[in-house]
């Protein structure tokens, strides 16, 4: 009869887990649904998730402890639901800053789930689009500050400061670059190993990382509006100045660079953790 047992990777293509072959973010993702493996919890955002359409706009503020999410409120209270999105066909919501330079605004889960342990594996993910890329920055992933420090995305890296995640560290470049920090150790902003423009206004850009045990590995895609993104490949893998005692805070941070207020569509939020 020969061996007969199924590899995780074949699993997952039977079960049409991922997005196609080629599709290795869906290969090491877990379903991020909350309640559906036991030893696995998840929290995700977005007009099909957690919150309701009614209640998304009622997120408390981000120092409330009333809700799993919070928001930052300090700049802008602006956050609405999207239903016709041509690229985001299955909900989203708007998070809009306010119209003095430096204004920030953001989402971020209260609870410090992810850590880096070598026994424990974690998933993030997001779907975002920029109306203005050129005077906008922003930061996702996860970081040990609250979502209204100021500028957060742009300390240096310090005790009490430890982040992994994307930056658009400048409104007026392209480039989205990688953070990964320790103490003092590591870097805010370093390019990946294939290289992230956000280019144009509207791009469709999905960015996840994956914490395997050993390794931070960062998956992404980009494609302009109007078309699907398709398969996230594996961008770059990150061995070095770990934080690995911290405890992180799920974010997506939107920061504009102008005297002008700034939009992201939000298509969803996602982070699952082992326990």
């Amino acid at each position: 009869m020969g061996n007969r047992r199924l590899g995780r990777r074949r699993l997952k293509s039977v079960m049409e887990q991922n997005y196609s072959s080629t599709d290795e973010w869906g290969f090491v993702r877990p379903p991020m649904v909350p309640g559906l493996q036991r030893n696995i919890r998840v929290v995700a955002l977005g007009q099909m998730h957690g919150f309701g359409i009614e209640d998304l706009t009622d997120l408390p503020q981000e120092d409330a402890t009333t809700s799993i999410w919070g928001r930052d409120t300090d700049n802008s209270a602006a956050i609405a639901t999207l239903a016709g999105d041509a690229d985001f066909t299955d909900g989203a919501f708007t998070l809009t800053t306010g119209n003095s330079d430096g204004d920030q605004t953001g989402v971020m889960a209260r609870n410090t789930a992810f850590n880096c342990k070598s026994s424990k594996k974690w998933w993030i993910e997001t779907s975002i689009k920029l109306a203005v890329h050129d005077t906008t920055e922003f930061f996702f992933g996860l970081h040990e500050r609250d979502v209204d420090t100021d500028s957060f995305h742009l300390e240096a890296a310090a005790a009490g400061k430890d982040r992994i995640g994307f930056v658009k560290a400048a409104h007026n470049v392209d480039a989205v670059t990688l953070a990964c920090s320790k103490n003092g150790d590591g870097t805010i902003s370093v390019a990946p190993s294939t290289a992230i423009s956000y280019a144009a206004n509207n791009d469709v850009l999905t960015m996840a990382i994956h914490w395997d045990g050993a390794k931070l590995r960062f998956y992404s895609g980009i494609q302009n509006t109007g078309a699907e993104v398709g398969p996230l490949l594996l961008n770059t893998a990150i061995t070095s100045n770990i934080p690995d005692d911290s405890d992180l805070s799920l974010q997506l941070m939107l920061e504009t660079g102008s005297a002008a207020t700034k939009d992201m569509h939000v298509n969803y939020i996602r982070g699952a953790w082992e326990i």
